[in-house]
């Protein structure tokens, strides 16, 4: 009896030493070095995280409140922000979130750039020129200069005074200035197509006539020259104006490249000449210059020569 005493107690002795000493000297799982490391890690992610979403609304505070243009004065605040603020040591991550925070907020300064002055080129320049001169004789003609010719060639093959009279409205000068100043003077070999001496009226809009008019041109010679002499003149109301020169080397206006001819008749007063030279005759504009420099139709002629038969 005794010795199965003996071997219970021993048996439960042994049971009662593995129970409790079996983890003697081992520590548990929450006290290990891994387990605290990591909660300490742990701890220290979340206080980052929190730290940097604190960062984030700073950021985007002062992006909000303040105005991008002054990207020093936005950049100051966000340093015044990481540093005295916070007093943050910042970490490699959080250094690269600054730096694309900077990127954000510095802007680089618009410069103004000076105007490039583009040289033209020389075949430019001069046909800007060109076309500047044919507005010009848009303006005193109110016409395309082709046109103008093509009525021109018209008024000069005309068959019959009426078809000529139409031809002739289609050149009147609108502007006797603009005319004149784009105009140069006629050489007198000019008139030899005028030569012989013609006769006529001029006749206002309505057809009446108004005055008297004649005109004769010659060559004198003058050594080895032929110079012009010539003698222009209308009888109005029993009242005589004439226009006369000898060994004239010019006489007259004219556009380059048209035909028609244009005298000073003094007082303000035009003559726009062709020569029908077909017909032998001269028809014609009579003009006067006003006062606030408009130009008004007086009336139109029709000349026959007289002096060839």
């Amino acid at each position: 009896m005794k010795d199965f005493l003996k071997i219970f107690f021993v048996l439960c002795g042994l049971v009662a030493a593995f129970v409790f000493g079996r983890n003697y000297g081992e520590k548990t799982i929450t006290e290990s070095k891994e387990y605290l490391k990591m909660r300490s890690d742990s701890s220290e992610t979340e206080k980052s995280a929190a730290e940097l979403a604190a960062l984030k609304t700073k950021f985007q505070d002062l992006l909000d409140s303040s105005d991008l243009k002054k990207a020093d004065e936005v950049l100051s605040k966000i340093m015044t922000v990481f540093l005295a603020d916070l007093s943050l040591h910042l970490s490699e991550e959080k250094e690269k979130d600054l730096s694309i925070g900077k990127a954000q907020c510095v802007t680089k300064p618009v410069v103004a750039e000076k105007p490039i002055e583009k040289k033209q080129e020389p075949a430019l320049v001069e046909q800007k020129k060109i076309t500047a001169k044919d507005v010009r004789k848009k303006l005193w003609t109110q016409l395309d200069i082709k046109k103008y010719k093509s009525q021109e060639w018209l008024l000069q093959n005309a068959r019959d005074d009426r078809s000529a009279l139409g031809a002739l409205e289609k050149v009147q000068i609108k502007s006797m200035n603009n005319y004149l100043s784009e105009s140069s003077a006629v050489d007198s070999s000019r008139y030899k197509d005028f030569m012989g001496t013609y006769k006529g009226v001029i006749k206002d809009i309505n057809g009446n006539t108004i005055s008297s008019l004649s005109a004769d041109f010659k060559y004198d010679r003058r050594g080895d020259e032929e110079l012009l002499k010539f003698d222009i003149s209308s009888i109005h109301n029993g009242k005589k104006s004439s226009r006369s020169g000898s060994y004239a080397k010019s006489f007259g206006n004219q556009i380059e490249g048209l035909d028609g001819i244009v005298i000073d008749f003094g007082k303000d007063n035009f003559l726009q000449f062709y020569k029908i030279q077909a017909r032998q005759k001269i028809i014609g504009i009579f003009y006067e210059r006003l006062a606030n420099g408009t130009t008004n139709t007086i009336g139109t002629f029709i000349l026959n020569r007289v002096d060839q038969f």
